[in-house]
């Protein structure tokens, strides 16, 4: 499609009727009117959108920027000593018993080993804790329901996370 050139226009504009140049005239100021409005009605309704999110997203930056200043203080600390095999499972038995748990922990010559019964939210809150402060993830877990008893039998093997926090 090619564009008309002006001198065609022209010729065109000058072979209407003056009421026609009128009608064609007020039809064009209509268009842009109408695209006017639509603009302006746009900028308007985003405005008013920008306007009701700003606060959630400012209150979003802030949170993200304490999480950075204490993401920064905790890479800053110092990474705890790591602890011997003995007391870790001299800790991971304590923790057990703490929590009312039927657990027996030893430490064999892959890590440490145990197995007992205990009810499933104390068993899952026991290996978290064990995770969270030993830094001990389990490598092995058997989980088996008793019938007779809220309690099932656990047995598993735990090692000590190489990474860091």
């Amino acid at each position: 499609m090619s564009l008309i050139a002006p001198a065609a226009l022209k010729q065109t504009w000058q072979k209407l009727q003056p009421r026609e140049r009128q009608l064609t005239l007020l039809a064009i100021v209509c268009i842009l009117g109408t695209v006017l409005f639509n603009l302006y009605d746009w900028g308007a309704k985003t405005r008013s959108q920008l306007h009701r999110t700003l606060p959630q997203a400012q209150a979003a930056l802030t949170r993200m920027q304490e999480d950075a200043t204490e993401l920064t203080r905790l890479k800053a600390l110092p990474t705890p000593p790591a602890q011997t095999p003995p007391a870790l499972k001299d800790a991971a038995q304590t923790a057990a018993t703490a929590r009312q748990l039927a657990i027996k922990v030893t430490l064999g010559t892959d890590g440490i080993s145990f197995e007992g019964q205990a009810p499933l939210p104390g068993f899952v809150d026991w290996l978290a804790s064990l995770q969270t402060d030993l830094r001990l993830s389990p490598t092995q877990l058997n989980f088996t329901p008793n019938a007779q008893s809220p309690h099932a039998n656990v047995s598993g093997r735990l090692q000590t996370t190489s990474e860091g926090r």
